[in-house]
């Protein structure tokens, strides 16, 4: 393999320098010393500072302003261009177009074509098709479950489990894996405030899968995503620090969410170890997109509904009347048949209530809506649920049941670029997230498209001579 683009969301530049001053990283260690350093600036700000929107930017080359993706599913804004969206060739498919073998695993809403390798689509968009065939089994669960993540019972309904375990047999799941999977469930036996660290068990589990694809493909470039630590950071960074914060963790909150933080970057460190050792003379590029910081001031509490049944009632609908699916967090997507269905559930979703607040929050785009409950602040439970249908006014908790714990990171435009060349420098100045892409056509020898904005990084010659 030429290049191995390793994508792991939002972590965030301080916390590695931290860790690994702290001596708890070895392998980001390494891999940042026989690096060039950058900090890329997505040089955007909320509503437009998501990882589904820069992440398109990274593979694309042009900006959110450009790319018109601004959902995850990988469909373009509806006021964007076709030329400007999901038309657009990323790295991957400039690369495969151009003769090489390439794989995809999991990069965030890029809606790839055919690849001339292997792709796995991102686990949010339920519409994509992984390739080759043999990979359905695998897709099929590993989306049911990232998409209902937020459940806190640890049970996914339709995740088909048998065939999924029938495929990692088959399909390189290796002994070292088998034993940090076992590990977890047997904690979780003993403790199930511990099943929040499935999200890393599932990083070990997809790199096997990984390799074994990397490997039979033959590939020349790839990519591997993780969103493992991004959301530990989203919810516990105020456990980890709460010195920090204006409202302190709940006592009632489990004593592991102290750890979380630093177990995500730990377990992903172990990976990259394993990529060191499974690729020595490839070229990693290492990228985060953007970061996260502590929101210190928040005391924002997301709820998700407890089953599609229930939300659906509230405005007389049923789960025959629209196809409901998750997407992230308290977020999820209702497609209707037609358009003035959707139209006429939009406005019936915007007469619920609670004590006067909106209940409801969508976007709708064609005969789709997509959003969530608007509610953000504890202390709701009991309120009652005005404006339904029928009349009738359901208590909040009889619908919605709490994420997680009150969110404490948020989004820092910031983000970590190393390209591991074998030579170390430390490059002070931000660089745009549009430089990556081309920057990667010229590691594998491929011209940068006409419609990318960037330019390929400084990091001299060494890289291309290996």
């Amino acid at each position: 393999m030429k290049v191995l683009q390793i994508e792991f969301n939002e972590l965030s530049p301080q916390l590695l320098t931290q860790f690994m001053a702290a001596g708890e990283l070895p392998n980001f260690r390494r891999l940042h010393d026989t690096s060039h350093v950058f900090t890329t600036d997505a040089r955007a700000e909320p509503p437009n500072l998501e990882p589904w929107i820069q992440w398109p930017t990274v593979h694309l080359g042009v900006s959110h302003l450009q790319h018109g993706l601004r959902h995850l599913g990988g469909a373009p804004q509806a006021d964007s261009s076709p030329q400007e969206s999901m038309r657009l060739p990323g790295v991957a498919q400039l690369a495969s177009d151009a003769g090489l073998r390439v794989g995809v695993f999991g990069a965030m809403n890029i809606p790839y074509r055919e690849l001339s390798g292997f792709y796995v689509p991102d686990p949010w968009n339920a519409a994509a098709v992984a390739s080759p065939d043999s990979l359905q089994p695998f897709m099929r669960t590993v989306g049911a479950m990232v998409r209902d993540s937020s459940r806190t019972e640890g049970t996914t309904p339709g995740a088909g489990l048998p065939a999924f375990v029938a495929f990692l047999l088959r399909h390189g799941l290796t002994p070292r894996t088998v034993s940090v999977v076992l590990r977890q469930l047997l904690d979780e036996r003993r403790d199930a405030g511990l099943r929040w660290r499935r999200a890393s068990v599932l990083d070990w589990i997809q790199y096997d899968i990984f390799r074994y694809y990397a490997r039979r493909e033959r590939v020349d470039f790839a990519t591997f995503f993780s969103n493992s630590t991004a959301h530990y950071q989203h919810y516990f960074w105020r456990h980890m620090d709460p010195a920090a914060f204006e409202t302190p963790p709940e006592q009632s909150d489990h004593a592991s969410y102290a750890d979380a933080v630093r177990y995500g970057y730990r377990s992903m460190d172990r990976i990259i170890g394993r990529m060191l050792a499974d690729y020595p003379r490839t070229v990693l590029v290492f990228c985060t997109a953007l970061s996260q910081q502590p929101w210190t001031s928040a005391t924002k509490q997301t709820y998700r509904p407890r089953d599609w049944a229930a939300i659906l009632r509230l405005v007389g609908l049923s789960e025959r009347d629209v196809d409901v699916r998750p997407v992230m967090a308290e977020e999820f997507l209702m497609r209707f048949p037609t358009e003035a269905e959707a139209i006429r559930s939009y406005e019936a979703y915007g007469r619920l209530a609670v004590e006067g607040v909106p209940l409801m929050q969508f976007t709708r785009e064609g005969n789709a809506l997509i959003g969530g409950c608007a509610i953000t602040h504890t202390g709701i439970a009991d309120g009652r649920i005005t404006g339904t249908g029928d009349g009738s006014e359901p208590r909040m908790d009889e619908v919605f049941t709490p994420i997680h714990t009150v969110r404490s990171g948020r989004h820092k435009s910031e983000g970590a670029l190393w390209i591991r060349t074998g030579d170390h420098r430390i490059h002070p100045d931000p660089v745009d997230l549009e430089d990556i892409a081309p920057t990667v056509l010229e590691l594998v020898g491929v011209p940068p498209a006409p419609h990318m904005t960037g330019a390929p990084l400084p990091i001299g010659q060494s890289a291309l001579r290996r």
